[in-house]
């Protein structure tokens, strides 16, 4: 029997992460579960016998999404913070932080945005990625007593978008983050 459980789980695991690529690639509506099978090397009825609908395949997919993204908790944060007392140094935390965040799950933050307002499952991942954004964002900030402009600043200049931006302009790892790190500190002065 535990063969046989061992056995059902891997192939859950291979037609979620197979999903996931699918959904990051061409967009969740668009995915046939023929396509999922094919990924996946299943037949398509075993889609079918471990994920139904659509409304049992998201939350797997959601799940591991959010472990790929590995968002920090309340305690996580702080301790992120904990030590750094320069504005300089806070930022530059902040944005590393962020920009490691994107580069494990930039796949999942891109298809969130794509199909959020298609999806309430989706939306309800996304609204809980962008709370854990703003989290870590007002963390950071909360010694300099900023306006609230000024935060929606820090997290435009931070946001995936702008990474991606830089990314496809050659700019990554500590570069992107110099660059940011360096443009925010220069304007809240």
């Amino acid at each position: 029997m535990t063969k046989r459980a061992a056995a059902v789980e891997e192939t859950r695991r291979r037609i979620v992460e197979a999903t996931m690529d699918l959904h990051a690639s061409k967009g969740i509506l668009a995915t046939s579960w023929e396509e999922i099978a094919r990924r996946a090397d299943v037949a398509p009825a075993t889609v079918y016998r471990h994920f139904p609908t659509l409304d049992e395949l998201l939350p797997a997919c959601g799940e591991l999404s959010m472990r790929q993204l590995a968002l920090p908790s309340d305690e996580e944060i702080a301790e992120r913070f904990r030590g750094t007392r320069s504005r300089r140094e806070r930022l530059r935390r902040l944005v590393d932080e962020l920009f490691d965040l994107y580069e494990r799950g930039g796949d999942v933050l891109r298809a969130v945005r794509r199909e959020r307002a298609l999806l309430s499952r989706v939306q309800e991942d996304h609204e809980e990625i962008e709370e854990r954004l703003d989290v870590l964002t007002a963390a950071a900030l909360e010694p300099f007593e900023l306006a609230e402009h000024e935060i929606a600043v820090v997290r435009a200049l931070t946001d995936y978008d702008a990474w991606a931006a830089l990314r496809e302009r050659g700019i990554t790892g500590p570069d992107a983050v110099d660059v940011v790190a360096g443009l925010l500190e220069g304007w809240l002065r």
